[in-house]
């Protein structure tokens, strides 16, 4: 899918090649749901020999769909990101450890960026979804977006949690009445 050929930029050392990807990326799957792309990933990709070693730089710019954890929706979410490794020619064998764990070999001239680029875009989605910083979210009772208004449920200002506590405190109240 995102193939570059590391044999040109071999026969160059030092200079920039470029590569320039437009794609429709299949659906990811991500912690807890499905990723999907609202248009196509847009991949541009430098790539410099330093002789042996190959520095591959990208960056990626798409937008994917994702649901809002306050209330739920759907959004669209425009997504930029970058990336950059080192790559080298090299067999990948069994129980020998890499030369030089900064750098993933490549078995052929063939350096494939799918899996490279799958990877960038998991990492620069959010830790939480928000479609607006200033969603209110559900009501936790009665399910209503409180983005489209207020709900009529009775709202406790503490923590439920905390009720032996206020009664506690309701009880010193009390006894300092009386």
């Amino acid at each position: 899918m995102l193939r570059i050929n590391l044999a040109e930029a071999k026969e160059k050392p030092g200079e920039v090649i470029q590569y320039h990807f437009t794609t429709l990326m299949p659906p990811l799957e991500g912690v807890g749901e499905r990723i999907s792309f609202t248009e196509p990933a847009v991949v541009d990709v430098r790539v410099t020999s330093m002789g042996t070693v190959f520095w591959v730089e990208g960056t990626i710019k798409t937008a994917v769909m994702l649901t809002c954890s306050r209330c739920l929706k759907q959004f669209v979410y425009p997504l930029q990101t970058a990336f950059s490794d080192k790559y080298r020619f090299g067999a990948v064998r069994a129980n020998t450890p890499q030369p030089d764990a900064d750098t993933t070999l490549v078995a052929g001239e063939n350096l494939d960026l799918t899996d490279k680029v799958k990877e960038s875009i998991l990492l620069a989605l959010p830790m939480k979804a928000l479609c607006d910083k200033a969603c209110k979210g559900l009501c936790p009772q009665c399910g209503q977006d409180l983005n489209k208004g207020e709900c009529t449920c009775r709202r406790e200002a503490s923590d439920p949690r905390l009720a032996v506590l206020a009664r506690l405190l309701e009880n010193d109240e009390q006894k300092e009445v009386t």
